[in-house]
C-alpha cells in the first residue's frame, strides 16, 4: 500500500496529486529516473524525436528526490491515465500527496519534454 497525505503543495504549480520516489519505508525509489520514464508512458514522441509529455502529467523534483506531478483536472480529463498511475504508486508502495488545486501554487514548474 502507498503512503497517502493529503496537504497544500506549493511547491509545485497547478499540482493536483505528486507520487514522490519515496517508499512508505523511507526508502529512495530506483532507478532514479523512474518518474521521467513513467511520464514518458504517458506521452508521445514530436517530429524532432523528443518526447512531449501529457500535459497533465511530468517529472518534477521535490525536495531531494524524483517525483511524478499530475495536474489538476487529471481524474476527469484522463481517468485511465489516472488510474493507471495511482495502481503505480500504491504497488510500488510510492508516497502520494493529495494537493487541492489552489490557484497560483509556487514557483516549481513540471517538465513539458524530456532532455
Amino acid at each position: 500500500m502507498s503512503h497517502y497525505t493529503s496537504q497544500p503543495c506549493p511547491e509545485i504549480r497547478d499540482a493536483r496529486w505528486v507520487i514522490q520516489g519515496i517508499t512508505a519505508e523511507g526508502e529512495l525509489f530506483r532507478p532514479s529516473d523512474w518518474a521521467q520514464r513513467l511520464a514518458g508512458v504517458a506521452g508521445e514522441v514530436g517530429r524532432d524525436h523528443r518526447i512531449r509529455f501529457h500535459p497533465l502529467v511530468g517529472p518534477a523534483r521535490v525536495g531531494e528526490g524524483n517525483a511524478l506531478v499530475m495536474r489538476c483536472g487529471i481524474e476527469q480529463q484522463a481517468p485511465e491515465l489516472f488510474a493507471y498511475l495511482m495502481a503505480f504508486a500504491h504497488s510500488n508502495r510510492l508516497t502520494v500527496k493529495e494537493c487541492g488545486c489552489a490557484a497560483g501554487g509556487g514557483d516549481g514548474e513540471v517538465a513539458r519534454e524530456a532532455h
